[in-house]
């Protein structure tokens, strides 16, 4: 067993103690609410996954197969300027997205930086633009019915 990403490694223990450690605030919480869920169910939701994604971080992080090189880790991705541009794209477009919010209201902003996500991130053939725009619009509208119907939160 070798650790092939240190720093994920790294990343990966950090998220999961700040997370153990608000799963332990979010369990001080009262059960009870006037809703149904209660007051504790998100904060437990959130930081419940936290505890797993950091995990699988963490798992990801290490070879079990015993066939890994120290030192060949994340060479070609650190210095490439394409993967560098779409990182700083997408941190522009989240940026953009949360500007947006108040203005354009939670649908339609989040079918935007959807649709620019997938554009961004998938294929740039026609096809793929189509399949874009349609997954865009049904995330979009799925999670406005569940937040702002289902679950009776406030959407900007």
């Amino acid at each position: 067993m070798t650790i092939k990403k240190p720093l994920d490694m790294l990343t990966g223990l950090a998220i999961l103690a700040v997370s153990l450690f608000l799963l332990t605030v979010g369990f001080a919480l009262p059960e009870q609410g006037p809703d149904a869920l209660g007051p504790r169910f998100f904060p437990l939701l959130l930081t419940g996954s936290m505890t797993v994604l950091s995990l699988a971080v963490i798992l990801q992080s290490i070879d079990f197969s015993g066939k890994f090189q120290k030192g060949t880790a994340g060479r070609s991705e650190k210095n490439d300027p394409v993967a560098v541009k779409m990182q700083w794209a997408f941190v522009a477009f989240l940026g953009a997205y949360i500007l947006l919010l108040p203005v354009l209201g939670y649908s339609f902003a989040t079918f935007g930086f959807c649709f620019i996500t997938m554009v961004l991130l998938g294929p740039k053939d026609k096809k793929s633009l189509c399949i874009d725009a349609l997954m865009a619009a049904a995330t979009s509208a799925a999670l406005t019915y569940i937040f702002g119907h289902l679950l009776h939160l406030f959407l900007p």
